[in-house]
C-alpha cells in the first residue's frame, strides 16, 4: 500500500507523468491511497486520517524536511516576515520584515535569502536543490553588477529537467519548460530509464563510482536486488 497526503503523487511533475506512474503502480498491484494521512504508527498497524486501521509488517515513512528553528528565532527576534518556518523575500530575493502596523512588509537592507530558508512572498517555490542553485547564481550576478537596490531583472525561476526512476526498467522525465512557456513532450518507460541512468552516471564525480555503479546495476539486473539480512 502506498499512502500520499496530497491529492496526487509526484507533486512537481507534469500531470501526464503523474497519471502514468499511478497507472503503473496499480498495474503492479499497489493499493494507492491519495488525500490520506498517517496519523499513528503502531507495532502491527497504522492509523489513517480516514479512520481506517491498516495491518502492516513494515512501514517506510518519507516525511520530507522541516525548516531549522534558527529561521523562526531570527524572525521573532528581528521582526522578520516568515511563513511556515521560512523567511519571506521579495522578487529580488531581499528579505522582508513586517511593517510597524503589521499590515505590510518592508525590505531589510543588505539581507538576502535563498534555498530552503526563504520563500518568495509572490511566487512560492518548492525546496529543491536546483532552485537553490539558480537563486545563488542570480544573487552572484546581482552582487557582481552592484545593482542591489531592486532595479534590473527580478528573479525568475526556470523549471529544470526532472527525473525519477520508478522501479524495474521504468523512469519518468519531465523536460524543461521553454522561455515561451511551452513544455516539451514527456518521456517515460524504458527510454526514460536509459536517459535517467545516463544522467545519474554522468553526474558522478568520482571515477571509482563511475566504474562501480554500472557493475552494481548489472548485478542487480542479473540476480535481482539483495534484500537478505545478515
Amino acid at each position: 500500500m502506498l499512502i500520499e497526503a496530497s491529492d496526487h503523487l509526484l507533486g512537481p511533475f507534469d500531470a501526464r507523468l503523474v497519471s502514468y506512474v499511478e497507472a503503473l503502480l496499480k498495474k503492479r498491484k499497489f493499493d494507492v491511497r491519495t488525500g490520506v494521512r498517517v496519523t499513528a504508527v503502531h507495532r502491527n498497524d497504522v492509523e489513517l486520517s480516514s479512520g481506517e486501521t491498516v495491518p502492516c509488517g513494515l512501514v517506510v515513512w518519507s516525511t520530507g524536511i522541516q525548516p531549522v528553528k534558527l529561521m523562526q528565532t531570527l524572525a521573532e527576534k528581528d521582526t522578520l516576515a516568515w511563513s511556515r518556518g521560512r523567511l519571506l523575500m521579495d522578487d529580488y530575493m531581499r528579505v522582508l520584515r513586517s511593517s510597524p502596523d503589521g499590515k505590510s512588509h518592508e525590505v531589510v537592507p543588505d539581507v538576502y535569502g535563498l534555498g530552503d530558508c526563504a520563500v518568495s512572498s509572490t511566487n512560492p517555490l518548492p525546496t529543491l536543490g536546483g532552485i537553490a542553485r539558480m537563486q545563488a547564481a542570480y544573487l552572484a550576478k546581482k552582487f557582481n553588477s552592484g545593482k542591489l537596490d531592486g532595479s534590473g531583472k527580478a528573479y525568475r525561476n526556470i523549471s529544470l529537467l526532472q527525473m525519477s526512476s520508478v522501479g524495474s526498467q521504468d523512469a519518468i522525465i519531465d523536460p524543461t519548460i521553454s522561455p515561451l512557456g511551452k513544455r516539451s513532450p514527456v518521456i517515460n518507460g524504458f527510454l526514460g530509464k536509459i536517459l535517467w541512468a545516463s544522467a545519474y552516471w554522468g553526474f558522478q564525480v568520482s571515477t571509482a563510482n563511475k566504474i562501480l555503479i554500472p557493475m552494481y546495476w548489472f548485478k542487480s539486473w542479473l540476480f535481482g536486488r539483495d534484500i537478505s539480512r545478515f
